[in-house]
């Protein structure tokens, strides 16, 4: 069953919806146990749904997109409409539902003949083209989780997550090859799991991903966005460590002593 549905009906057409609910959203128990008023099982209103309100947002902007004597056997102003909705909704997320600013990219290029063509070949996440000097920015946040027991008995436990951000403001449509390798993996390091944004592959497929450098090629989209993911579930090493011993001096003083250790992999990356 699909559920919830959200329609709209303006200017003659009909516009639906289904809105992806990822997790279960239940009804709020009373201390009791019991359901609040009113509450028909445990699944909540549609319209206490934060996704049900964007998605009546969404319909309203594609309005905006519909001219008022549209038909259905008007072939170019349908496609028309079908431009402005890849645009706005690239693999059906919203990303820029501005109509305004869109008509004014679709149509406001100095060089009318040259963008359509270049237009013509680009991709649905590339709504418009980059104009200006070109640059690639890359950028690596990574979250390191350890939990160090200290104890021989007692293996310390170690896992790393990490996000690469990608910004080509390359003009025309490029494609871009980011070379990624990891560092020295031992027999017991495991293999990082990698996720790829949809407009990028693994250069040579999954049997790529095994190895310790791969390569990921993308037509990227104008902006920043996420390239890829990563995620060791488990690393041989230990990028920090931490020691601390605390010591009372008096019942209101204390003295703390903390030492960090910094592997000597990370010292020789940052250097």
């Amino acid at each position: 069953k699909i559920w919830p549905v959200v329609f709209l009906h303006k200017k003659g057409f009909y516009l639906v919806t289904a809105v992806a609910i990822m997790d279960r959203l239940d009804r709020p128990r009373r201390s009791d146990g019991g359901q609040e008023p009113g509450a028909g099982g445990n699944r909540a209103r549609a319209l206490d749904l934060p996704q049900v309100t964007a998605a009546f947002a969404v319909l309203e902007d594609i309005c905006d997109f519909i001219p008022a004597s549209l038909s259905i056997s008007d072939v170019a102003g349908i496609s028309e409409l079908q431009y402005y909705i890849r645009s706005a909704l690239p693999f059906g997320s919203p990303v820029n539902t501005n109509f305004h600013l869109l008509r004014m990219v679709r149509h406001g290029f100095p060089n009318k003949e040259d963008d359509a063509t270049q237009r013509a070949s680009s991709p649905a996440w590339k709504p418009y083209l980059y104009k200006g000097k070109s640059k690639l920015t890359l950028s690596i946040v990574e979250t390191v989780n350890c939990t160090l027991y200290g104890k021989p008995e007692y293996e310390d436990e170690c896992f790393i997550q990490g996000t690469v951000y990608c910004c080509a403001d390359i003009t025309g449509v490029p494609e871009v090859c980011v070379p990624i390798s990891f560092s020295e993996k031992s027999e017991e390091s495991q293999e990082p799991e990698i996720s790829v944004h949809n407009c990028a592959h693994i250069v040579g497929g999954i049997k790529a991903a095994k190895e310790e450098s791969l390569k990921i090629s993308c037509l990227p989209p104008t902006g920043p966005f996420v390239l890829c993911r990563y995620n060791f579930r488990q690393s041989p090493v230990v990028p920090v460590r931490g020691f601390y011993q605390l010591k009372e001096l008096s019942p209101l003083e204390f003295r703390l002593l903390l030492q960090v250790q910094i592997h000597p992999l990370v010292v020789g990356a940052s250097g």
